[in-house]
């Protein structure tokens, strides 16, 4: 349901307070969504850089599965983000083995939310 709300918030479907933004004003909605946005940067992420390789002529799907050790269906499922959620979600680890093996790094920054319930 979160990640639903958040891909329309994100979409400017609705120029009123929406039920994201009344999520975003609760403590426990404020972690919520900002857990749901971090998934989606990540998976972004991958996508991205997976298709610089992939159009770059740099890495096919065969390989980048051989790298991994899965099946090609499953780096598709990942990619895609056809995968059963909590899978992918659970762990970051999965993000960070196709990044490298797409020869990139994970690494992470910390900001002060620009929106939402403020804990301090």
């Amino acid at each position: 349901m979160l990640f639903e709300l958040f891909v329309c918030y994100n979409n400017g479907m609705d120029n009123t307070i929406s039920e994201v933004d009344k999520l975003y004003a609760t403590p426990q909605g404020a972690i919520e969504m900002a857990a749901t946005h971090f998934q989606m940067q990540l998976h972004s992420l991958l996508v991205n850089k997976f298709e610089e390789r992939f159009q770059a002529g740099e890495v096919s799907l065969a390989a980048l599965s051989e790298r991994l050790g899965v099946s090609e269906e499953r780096v598709l499922s990942v990619i895609e983000g056809t995968s059963d959620r909590s899978d992918v979600e659970s762990s970051i680890l999965v993000y960070a083995r196709y990044l490298r093996a797409l020869d990139y790094e994970l690494s992470f920054s910390v900001a002060e939310p620009t929106k939402g319930y403020k804990f301090s």
